[in-house]
């Protein structure tokens, strides 16, 4: 028996599933497919956090931009990344960027 006659002998609805994840690789494959296209549940917490720092009016966040130096972050972004790391305890704000370097959900 092949494996997806096994599968679907098993429970038919088990196979559509993995027939769906599976993808066909072969050896002489340079290149994967990545889904670079990827968003959070809906009940996320990001989801909320973007919500409310959208709904803040612009002019209550001043920016003070310097003529000379780095572009400044935009304080939006910032207070996002506040929000979510305290969410998650972390209060140090080396954590914070390590955090937002290696979660998804913090992009």
């Amino acid at each position: 028996m092949t494996i997806p006659a096994i599968l679907k002998a098993l429970n038919p609805k088990r196979k559509e599933i993995v027939s769906s994840m599976q993808m066909n690789y072969t050896s002489n494959q340079t290149t994967l497919k990545l889904n670079l296209v990827w968003q959070p549940q809906s009940t996320h917490v990001a989801w909320a956090i973007n919500a409310i720092v959208n709904d803040i009016p612009t002019h209550i966040i001043k920016t003070n931009l310097a003529a000379t130096g780095r572009p400044s972050y935009p304080p939006q972004l910032l207070l996002k990344l506040f929000l979510f790391g305290y969410l998650r305890r972390t209060f140090s704000g080396r954590k914070i960027v390590q955090m937002a370097n290696e979660n998804l959900v913090m992009r």
